[in-house]
């Protein structure tokens, strides 16, 4: 008999989770819930929420599932579309059931690109030459609710009729600032990022795109 999870408030984040069957009981009395998001993203640790209700004890199993020292539960998918999770429920009478719980697997959304915090999706920003003097490369994810330390080491600097300069650190040094010319198109792109926790997820950047007025 499929059954469906009942909606989960956690930290005033919802989720919704998918029909599953279950093994040995006919409805359900396990709930995980994806803490900030709706489904997990590869390459990254996931924290969830598991909770119980009427049981002795409960084992939380699954590819990636782990278990911190003060009992928080986390998961970090391996490939595929989706994963499992699994709960095996140790009853007050001490007879045994085992739920099963089905979650989306998906690759981080794409970052974006902004200089001076201002960052342009298939359009153009537009610079006065002096606001560019030490100007701040950074990159964000728009709409994501985790918090991921996504610290620029280096980029690249896209002039027309110049060789590619190569920056180390996240600012405009004074080598591109000196080459900058009014209305030439200067890409931003091939950004590498200090990715703490970051190590095992596919990133893909959006670059940018501005002109000096």
């Amino acid at each position: 008999m499929k059954n469906y999870i009942s909606f989960l408030i956690v930290l005033f984040f919802t989720f919704s989770a998918f029909a599953q069957k279950d093994t040995i009981v006919t409805s359900k009395r396990s709930v995980i819930a994806l803490d900030k998001v709706k489904v997990i993203y590869r390459g990254i640790i996931n924290p969830i929420s598991i909770a119980v209700s009427n049981c002795k004890s409960f084992i939380v199993s699954g590819l990636g599932v782990n278990k911190d020292e003060k009992g928080n539960f986390s998961i970090v998918p391996g490939s595929g579309l989706e994963t499992r999770i699994t709960v095996k429920i140790i009853n007050n009478d001490d007879s045994v059931s085992i739920e099963n719980h089905i979650f989306k697997i998906d690759n981080l959304p794409k970052l974006t690109t902004s200089l001076n915090g201002n960052s342009c999706i298939d359009c153009i920003l537009l610079y006065k030459k002096e606001d560019l003097k030490d100007a701040i490369v950074s990159v964000d994810f728009r709409n994501f609710n985790f918090s991921l330390n996504k610290e620029v080491k280096e980029f690249k600097v896209k002039i027309p009729g110049r060789k590619v300069i190569t920056v180390v650190g996240n600012k405009i040094n004074d080598d591109v600032l000196s080459k900058l010319k009014k209305n030439k198109l200067i890409v931003i792109s091939d950004i590498k990022l200090n990715l703490q926790g970051l190590e095992n997820a596919y990133i893909s950047i959006n670059p940018l795109v501005f002109k000096v007025y």
